[in-house]
């Protein structure tokens, strides 16, 4: 199995359906609100509404239609974008996206991906090992935010999709064991300026992100998962 194909399962395998208390006017009660933020996108019955308002404490939001009073069948909160290739490919692909909420947040799979591969005669379980680099990113006001907004604002909503995310690589039928990740949060992310005074870029758009890097084990036969406990 290719690691994108794994890491792609991984990501349809993430559930944000959120669990509903009341609703009053738009106004939403819920057990938690996951990764929500003013301008996410969230399903119900179907139907895509815009988060206006949010009080995590509270466990409260409010949509963009003040006259909805119905008790839903489902409610979830729009699942993040899944992306791959190297930082130019995926800066072609978001230019074709006229708004921030048509490509954000997103998990964002850096390659290329580099990977040693087993032989049979070495008697190994794992089919091969990846080497793993992945941006969870959301866009950020970069004109009117401190630095501190960034970490209110942005990092705990990634650092949710990221934990999620991670759960469903480790659960994987064919996720080895993974020992550790590293983690960099990187606020202010995508555009800045080197000692020099140049402006560099990884991405065109400003925003941040937290990156994660670890090594795939990927099973030759998928019967035992090393995460798995009994």
């Amino acid at each position: 199995m290719e690691a994108i194909e794994l890491l792609r399962e991984a990501y349809n395998s993430l559930d944000f359906s959120l669990d509903f208390i009341s609703v009053n006017n738009g106004l939403f009660n819920v057990k938690n609100t996951k990764f929500a933020r003013v301008g996410t996108f969230v399903i119900i019955d179907e139907n895509e509404y815009i988060i206006t308002a949010l009080d995590n404490d509270l466990k409260q939001f409010q949509i963009n239609d003040n006259t909805y009073n119905q008790t839903p069948t489902n409610i979830a909160l729009k699942a993040p974008y899944f992306a791959h290739g190297t930082a130019q490919m995926q800066n072609n692909e978001w230019a074709n996206a006229q708004f921030d909420e048509q490509k954000f947040p997103s998990i964002y799979i850096r390659e290329v991906i580099r990977e040693q591969e087993f032989t049979e005669q070495s008697g190994n379980v794992l089919e091969r090992e990846s080497a793993i680099t992945i941006y969870f990113l959301d866009s950020v006001n970069f004109a009117e935010w401190s630095t501190q907004d960034h970490y209110d604002l942005i990092i705990p909503e990634l650092r949710y999709i990221k934990n999620a995310y991670k759960e469903q690589i480790i659960k994987h039928k064919k996720t080895g064991k993974i020992d550790s990740f590293d983690n960099v949060v990187r606020v202010n992310f995508g555009i800045y300026t080197d000692t020099r005074g140049n402006t560099e870029a990884m991405f065109n758009d400003r925003m941040s992100a937290i990156e994660i890097g670890f090594t795939l084990p990927i099973y030759i036969d998928f019967k035992t998962n090393c995460n798995t406990k009994n």
